[in-house]
């Protein structure tokens, strides 16, 4: 299914709302924010599972960065971000939950960092599409960036949506494609 990921060209509509950077693993993904926060201190990192916040919290300490640039997307402010540059740290597993926000944020475009290994993308069978990549010479510090990306977490996003009667929130983005997905 992730070979569909990166299929049929998208109809552009959600193009330029959101921007993927999409490492090989969560490593390598930390690794280039923690490069980022350092190019630009005042950048503000939104995770939407307290788990992903947490871990991401505690790196950024373990290397010397104040953890309060982590901001929780149920509780952030567009006043808190004050024209400052903002990268999501995850995707929300629905669409119109995430487009809602960017939206009420006022963010022109939503820059949402992904790893391989987390859970929205093994859903959709990336621990498939690793190998091959490393076959092709990729490393795992070099993202993979491109608006096909984009367009195809967009419907890999809405046919989760599809799937979901009642949502239940969960604290991680696996535990809440395992309540929500049950049977799959």
């Amino acid at each position: 299914m992730l070979f569909n990921l990166f299929g049929k060209k998208g109809d552009g509509k959600n193009g330029e709302l959101f921007k993927d950077i999409v490492w090989l693993d969560t490593p390598a993904k930390y690794q280039g924010l923690l490069a980022i926060c350092r190019k630009e201190p005042g950048i503000v990192f939104i995770g939407w599972f307290a788990d992903t916040i947490n871990r991401f919290r505690s790196f950024l300490k373990e290397n010397g960065i104040e953890e309060d640039c982590v901001k929780d997307a149920r509780t952030v402010s567009s006043h808190q971000l004050e024209g400052r540059p903002v990268i999501f740290l995850e995707h929300y597993p629905l669409h119109e939950k995430e487009k809602a926000l960017v939206e009420a944020l006022h963010i022109e475009q939503a820059v949402v960092h992904g790893a391989l290994d987390e859970a929205i993308f093994v859903h959709f069978g990336s621990e498939k599409m690793m190998p091959m990549l490393k076959m092709l010479g990729f490393k795992a510090s070099d993202p993979i960036q491109h608006a096909y990306v984009s367009s195809s977490v967009t419907k890999a996003q809405e046919k989760m949506a599809a799937k979901v009667v009642v949502e239940q929130s969960a604290s991680s983005q696996a535990g809440w494609i395992e309540k929500n997905l049950k049977g799959e």
